[in-house]
């Protein structure tokens, strides 16, 4: 194809050459030489024929060859001239036309990634040789408070500000093989993240990918299983530890004793009746924090709860010459609840109230706002100290445990409250200083039935 080209240059190069031949014959008859003037001729013809092919057979013998390499399969029988331009110009077309859906391809690859990589929960991040970020995905501003493009170019120890995590991407960088491990990140607060540093390959030579997944929630109900797993077998030995103990002592002669066999039954009914209500608030427990539990909801009022459960406690309340009283206005909206858990509320506040009052009063008052009714539990007890304020709603945690354990207490009491009112959509709170009495609340939405 490059001679065809060549050859119209050669063709034009005659023409130019005959014409210039013609002038010179005409020369003869007007007075000039002719040899000198024909020698002058095919010397600039012959230069010029030297630049042709210098500054364009050449050229085009190269782009040839380059569109053969890129497009070795490209039939030619339609192009519209046959030619090396014709050729070239078909080629480039069709390079156009690859190099869009090639450009299409890869920006429609990009979305993806970038969409998967959105959708993460997990922050990944990808670095490069130097452990300089490549990429990464919105999750990880919920880490280091950097955005995907304020995070790209710098190092990992300033995108994460932690030695450990530096440390494991240098290792894999040096030994190019995953490693897993469980970090714990000084954020606001302290996090538990479960990482795993993979090699990667990128044009500029190895790299590493660092998946973040936040495992702190998890490790804590962990922990609460097995605290709880341990609370559990401890609560439940020490009566029946005691049942045990007095039978065998029954069975060794006391029995004969009216007046210590009547003192050992007694024992024995109250370890019984404190290992049923354990028995019971586990049960309950169990019940609350079992999404497939259905509570029954209809129109309750806060009014008639408070008034079928204060009867209760009257008599205990005299006795340790406590007075309980009821704010409760009369004209509060009804919620939707579940009564008898409603009840259970009350019954556990109150209960709780009078265990750690040994005279004054408990007041009972509610309020209306605008979609909620609070509700405050207020006694002139022996209060709670400020550093068991954030723990007292967790299970079988005491403030006083001596006066829980000789009141029969289970530790679960104000764990069920809070299991109940958040079943209800509600919240929880407490306030209380030392020797200054406490104050329960709860909050429950106002709801159309």
């Amino acid at each position: 194809m490059v001679r065809t080209i060549r050859k119209r240059v050669y063709a034009w190069l005659f023409v130019l050459l005959t014409v210039f031949t013609g002038l010179c014959a005409l020369s003869h008859y007007t007075d000039l030489h002719f040899w000198p003037v024909f020698v002058t001729g095919v010397l600039t013809t012959a230069i010029i024929g030297k630049l042709l092919n210098r500054q364009v057979i050449d050229p085009v013998r190269s782009l040839v060859a380059v569109a053969r390499e890129l497009s070795p399969y490209t039939k030619t029988e339609d192009l519209y001239r046959t030619d090396e331009v014709g050729w070239l110009t078909s080629r480039a077309n069709q390079l156009a036309s690859g190099v869009k859906r090639a450009f299409d391809a890869l920006y429609a690859e990009k979305m993806q990634m970038e969409a998967i990589l959105s959708s993460l929960n997990e922050a990944v991040l990808a670095l490069d040789s130097t452990g300089k970020v490549l990429l990464t995905n919105p999750a990880l501003e919920a880490i280091s408070a950097m955005s995907p493009e304020e995070a790209r170019g710098k190092n990992i120890i300033e995108v994460i500000r932690n030695h450990d995590l530096e440390q494991l991407v240098y290792k894999v960088l040096a030994r190019l093989s995953p490693v897993r491990e469980e970090l714990k990140l000084l954020l606001p607060e302290p996090r538990v993240f479960a990482t795993r540093v993979t090699p990667i390959k990128t044009p500029e030579g190895a790299g590493v990918v660092v998946i973040l997944r936040d495992i702190t929630e998890q490790r804590r109900l962990e922990q609460i299983r097995t605290e709880f797993v341990a609370n559990v077998s401890h609560e439940l030995r020490t009566p029946l530890t005691a049942i045990r103990g007095f039978v065998e002592t029954l069975r060794a002669g006391a029995v004969d004793d009216s007046a210590k066999a009547k003192e050992f039954l007694e024992i024995i009914e109250l370890e019984t009746r404190r290992l049923e209500k354990l028995i019971e608030d586990l049960l309950s427990l169990s019940r609350l924090e079992d999404r497939r539990a259905a509570f029954v909801r209809q129109q309750v009022s806060i009014g008639d709860v408070v008034a079928r459960i204060l009867p209760v406690f009257q008599k205990r309340a005299r006795e340790q010459n406590v007075k309980l009283v009821s704010e409760v206005p009369s004209d509060l909206p009804a919620i939707v609840a579940d009564p008898e858990l409603l009840g259970q509320v009350f019954a556990n506040l109150i209960d709780n109230a009078l265990k750690f009052t040994p005279e004054g009063e408990i007041r009972i008052k509610a309020a209306a706002s605008p979609g909620w009714i609070r509700v405050d539990v207020e006694d002139t007890g022996i209060g709670i100290s400020e550093e068991s304020l954030p723990r007292v709603f967790e299970r079988f945690y005491r403030v006083d445990k001596a006066r829980s354990r000789a009141s029969g207490g289970t530790g679960l009491g104000l764990s069920i409250v809070r299991r109940i009112v958040e079943a209800h959509g509600g919240s929880v709170s407490v306030e209380s200083e030392l020797g200054q009495g406490s104050r329960f609340s709860f909050h429950l939405p106002v709801q159309q039935a």
